[in-house]
This record gives C-alpha cells, sequence and structure tokens, in this order.
C-alpha cells in the first residue's frame, strides 16, 4: 500500500511540475505568432455547428471548471460583457488555440507517468491526467467557433460595435 501511495504521490508532482511548465510556455508564446486558421484550430467537419458538443453539455458545466484567467492578471480574461470590439475578440480565438494547445500537450506529457515503470496504478494515474484535461480541449474547440462568428459580424458591420444579436451572443457564449 506504501508503495502505491508513493507511485501516485510521484505522479502527482510529476503533473504539478508538467502543469506549471505548460503554463509558463503558454505564457510566453507570442500571441501574433498564433495563426488560428492552420488545420489544427480549424472546426472539423465533425464539429459543423457545435452539435457534438451540445450532446455532451459543454455549455452548461464549461463555466463551472476552474480558470487560470481568474486568478492570473497577466491572463485574458475570458468574460464577454456585450461592448468588445472585434480586436478583442480576436485575441480570446487566440487564446482559444494557445489554451487548446497546452492542454493537448499536457495530455501527451501524461504518457510520461508510465514511462518509469508500466504498471496498473502509473497508467491510472495518466489516465485520470489525461482525462482530466480533455474537458478543457473541448471548451476550446466549442467557443472558438462561435467566437469566429462573432468575430466576422462584427467585420463586416466595420463600425467596431456590437449590435443587439452580438451581445445577445456574446451572453449566451458566457453562459449568462
Amino acid at each position: 500500500m506504501r508503495v502505491i501511495l508513493c507511485r501516485i504521490l510521484g505522479n502527482a508532482v510529476y503533473a504539478a511540475i508538467c502543469s506549471v511548465a505548460v503554463f509558463c510556455a503558454g505564457l510566453f508564446v507570442p500571441r501574433s505568432r498564433v495563426n488560428p486558421n492552420i488545420f489544427w484550430f480549424s472546426e472539423k467537419k465533425w464539429e459543423k455547428g457545435c452539435k457534438i458538443y451540445n450532446k455532451t453539455g459543454v455549455s452548461r458545466w464549461k463555466n463551472s471548471l476552474p480558470d487560470m484567467s481568474k486568478y492570473v492578471n497577466r491572463l485574458l480574461l475570458k468574460r464577454l460583457s456585450g461592448g468588445e470590439t472585434a480586436g478583442d475578440i480576436y485575441a480570446l480565438i487566440i487564446e482559444t488555440c494557445v489554451a487548446e494547445a497546452a492542454h493537448f500537450c499536457l495530455i501527451l506529457l501524461s504518457a510520461g507517468m508510465v514511462f518509469n515503470r508500466c504498471d496498473l496504478t502509473n497508467v491510472l494515474c495518466a489516465l485520470f491526467y489525461a482525462a482530466g484535461n480533455v474537458p478543457y480541449v473541448i471548451i476550446q474547440r466549442y467557443n472558438r467557433p462561435r467566437l469566429r462568428k462573432m468575430y466576422d459580424r462584427i467585420t463586416r458591420r466595420s463600425s467596431g460595435s456590437f449590435d443587439a444579436d452580438s451581445a445577445n451572443a456574446a451572453r449566451e457564449l458566457c453562459g449568462r
């Protein structure tokens, strides 16, 4: 039993180190170098209309998960008030790309828990760590197409301010 607890503790330390390292790396990613139009971040055919995400109920649970932007001032707050400009929405789109990439990296790094010793304890810890990051990837992939639609609406009007439809879409996106 003591050996199992030591392995769990070791995996928790590994997870914490990976999480902090990836978080810090994400802070230093130059946002000007992030391209939200590359294949990786584009909406896939099976994601069109967010139907698959609506089946998971993401709109109900996405605001209940911890969000680092609430705790770290340097991060862009992911709440829309209804008065955002096209630049504000584009910055949020970029943030969804960075967050998705960070959580995907953490999912990949979860495999490191089994490199030292491939036993049931380490495999379960790796699976739990990976599974804990999947909801965050889902949230980013759910929000980005909706933000893109808002961005397109704003830039088409070229007035730089929201109309009633865009304000309602922003409130819906934030779950208000």
